[in-house]
């Protein structure tokens, strides 16, 4: 993801504005859209199952929204939630 051996850096920040509940993580990897790409196939069985893709399904199956960005040299993918929403909080109001 980052074509060298340089220590690199991900953020991942978490806002709630009334129902709508966003994760967006960035990195400086370089540039993928992971929205460009085709859900896959469920396989029939978890022996014919393969390693890696399903990730994104989730990601589409269970986010109202997905939205990606190039921001100069970061990825920026944005992932909301939002009917239907329970969000727990700890004593700080933290999201758990």
């Amino acid at each position: 993801a980052y074509g060298d051996d340089r220590s690199h850096e991900i953020q991942v920040c978490l806002s709630q504005v009334d129902r709508h509940l966003t994760l967006r993580i960035q990195d400086d990897g370089l540039s993928f859209n992971p929205l460009q790409y085709a859900n896959q196939s469920f396989p029939m069985t978890l022996e014919a199952a393969q390693k890696g893709g399903m990730g994104l399904h989730l990601i589409r199956h269970f986010s109202d929204e997905c939205r990606y960005q190039r921001r100069g040299e970061f990825n920026v993918l944005e992932v909301v939630l939002e009917e239907g929403l329970e969000v727990d909080r700890d004593s700080s109001g933290a999201v758990c």
